[in-house]
């Protein structure tokens, strides 16, 4: 019984956040900017964090479907790489689906992992090339989008960051 109210309250908690976050965006009733009760849709911080987002959805979710794709480009750099051709298939899929949870409305616990699964993947990827030994340049896009994801993360408003203060 114990474990039933557990996930029944964490899904309340997760309806709840997602309910805030359609409100605090105003995403149901926006027109150019204010929505129709007057007031005006958040700025500073939050037009960042969508600018980041955007810009980190992008980077991952072209790769992934490039992976998935086989293009030329990336499957030999990933041989390159010593990785196996299945590998690909298994990235491509995880980095599409970082992609839709940090895009998705609520969910918080969700997005925390998938922002540390990009973490993850990026740093291997610059592993991977201090261990293969190669060209230093090609470490830089990897590092680059390591600091657009950290930007993302940071800047997320409050109804999209996962708090460890909600009750259990």
């Amino acid at each position: 019984m114990d474990s039933h109210t557990s996930i029944r309250t964490q899904l309340r908690n997760e309806i709840m956040l997602a309910k805030q976050d359609k409100a605090r965006f105003g995403l149901a009733d926006s027109i150019a900017g204010e929505s129709s009760r007057g007031k005006h849709l958040p700025t500073g911080n939050t037009k960042g964090y969508w600018i980041f987002t955007a810009l980190c959805a992008l980077l991952f979710a072209v790769p992934g479907m490039a992976l998935l794709l086989r293009v030329p480009h990336f499957t030999d750099d990933m041989a390159q790489l010593g990785y196996p051709s299945y590998f690909l298939t298994i990235l491509g899929v995880w980095k599409l689906l970082a992609v839709v949870a940090i895009l998705a409305p609520g969910l918080p616990r969700l997005k925390e992992w998938a922002y540390a699964g990009m973490i993850f993947d990026l740093s291997s990827a610059v592993l991977s090339r201090i261990v293969v030994g190669g060209m230093t340049i090609k470490m830089l896009p990897p590092l680059l989008v390591t600091a657009i994801v950290i930007a993302s993360w940071k800047l997320r408003p409050a109804g999209r960051a996962f708090r460890m203060d909600l009750p259990a």
